[in-house]
């Protein structure tokens, strides 16, 4: 029997300190699938657009659902939930780039890291590993996360109390634990 379980590091890009997890997947999941499992374990609400690009050598296909057709940028036929990563992934480091929030354009890269047998107690998606909070939804992407982040080291009481307000909680950048998503399985029921 071979391996069935892949595992994935997924980067948020340009944030620092690093944003990441390590997940792992059926290797019969779909890309819209490792969507919804991106969503819980990176700690995103699931309320925007997604894309993901895959580019080999020049040539990118990009892979975007059906309902996302505009008259501007009419749909290419790359149905995310047509695709196994099986049939995409196959040596350790291939990549594909995963882009959420058409406007606060979020980018990920998501690398692949290896195959392992399935041993899980706790079943499968799980994230292993990782660290930094999610930036909040709708911050104003990687700029306006940067103004929080700055807000938040500067103790900028005036603006951490807007912040509070808008988000209805302090934000810590540092709140993350892989223990808190080992029912990750159960957790993705509430994303469609």
């Amino acid at each position: 029997m071979a391996p069935s379980v892949f595992i994935f590091e997924i980067k948020l890009l340009d944030t620092n300190p690093s944003i990441w997890r390590i997940i792992e997947v059926k290797n019969n999941t779909t890309l819209h699938d490792l969507h919804r499992v991106i969503q819980v374990a990176m700690g995103w609400k699931n309320a925007h657009l997604y894309s993901f690009t895959k580019t080999i050598g020049e040539k990118s296909i990009e892979y975007i659902l059906p309902e996302y057709d505009s008259p501007d940028e009419p749909y290419h036929g790359n149905n995310p939930m047509e695709f196994k990563l099986k049939d995409l992934f196959s040596q350790v480091g291939d990549k594909i780039e995963y882009l959420y929030d058409f406007g606060d354009h979020w980018q990920h890269e998501v690398i692949f890291k290896g195959k392992k047998y399935d041993t899980s107690t706790f079943g499968y998606p799980a994230c292993t590993a990782g660290a930094m909070a999610c930036p909040p939804e709708d911050v104003g992407g990687i700029h306006g996360y940067k103004i929080l982040l700055s807000a938040i080291e500067n103790k900028q009481k005036k603006d951490l109390g807007e912040y509070k307000a808008w988000l209805g909680y302090d934000f810590d950048p540092y709140d993350f634990s892989a223990d808190k998503l080992i029912f990750l399985s159960k957790m993705l029921r509430k994303i469609k």
